[in-house]
Formats: structure tokens, C-alpha cells, sequence
């Protein structure tokens, strides 16, 4: 049953200006029937961990990767592991909130009752609300 008519979900209250940004891309990006309130933790961890991720990829742009350690040893630049946990945390929670292709996929086909990839010119769905955005 396809709910008609829901609201897109509200930015809540604590969300900096980027964050806030990066939650109405995300959620317009979607259809109104795909997030429901008990997403929201989940949608302001991805958009808190997405924009440190992105921080840290502008930051290590004019850091070199590699640097050399008090103990005189070349050693990788700690903001290296920064963005590999974020990312981690952003993938993580994009496929929790079924953000990314394969998941959109799999939450299709289980509607649908199959484990193969649906049709897309036969099953009514079109290919840009399956991987676009």
C-alpha cells in the first residue's frame, strides 16, 4: 500500500547551516513516502557525518598525505583516518536509509517479492527513481 499525500520530513533543530543543506538535498532528492520520523537520527547522523567527511577531504587538500612523525618515521596524515571513519559512517547510514542504487534496488525487488533486478522498462518503474539524485 503507497502512502499519498505524506509530508517530507522537517529539519530538525541543531543542524548547522551545511548539515542543514546537505538534509534538504537529501530528503527532496527523495519521495515524500521514503523517510518516516524514526529515520530522523539517522538522517542528522549522515548529514553531521557527510559534512565532517567533506571537511576533512578540503583540509587534507593542502595537507600532504604523508607526514613525518615525532619519532622521525613517515607516518600518514591523521586527518587521513578522519575522512576513512567518516566516509565509513556515511556509507553506512546511506544504506541504512536506503540512499545509495543497490539499496533502492533491493527494497524494490522485496516489494515486488523477487531477488532479481527488476525491468526497468517493464515494471512501472522509471530508472531516475531508481539511481538518480
Amino acid at each position: 500500500m503507497k502512502i499519498i499525500g505524506r509530508k517530507r520530513m522537517q529539519i530538525p533543530e541543531g543542524l548547522d547551516i551545511l548539515e542543514q543543506a546537505v538534509w534538504i538535498r537529501m530528503v527532496n532528492s527523495c519521495s515524500a513516502e521514503h523517510f518516516i520520523d524514526a529515520d530522523i537520527p539517522l538522517m542528522v547522523g549522515f548529514c553531521q557525518a557527510f559534512v565532517q567527511q567533506q571537511r576533512a577531504m578540503e583540509q587534507m587538500k593542502d595537507s600532504p598525505l604523508f607526514i613525518m612523525s615525532d619519532n622521525g618515521k613517515v607516518a600518514q596524515h591523521p586527518l587521513v583516518a578522519v575522512h576513512k571513519s567518516f566516509s565509513g559512517t556515511v556509507s553506512n547510514l546511506a544504506m541504512r536509509l536506503r540512499l545509495s542504487p543497490s539499496t533502492r534496488i533491493q527494497t524494490t525487488n522485496k516489494a515486488v517479492g523477487s531477488d532479481a533486478v527488476p525491468d526497468l522498462e517493464t515494471d512501472g518503474d522509471s530508472i531516475d527513481g531508481l539511481f538518480a539524485h
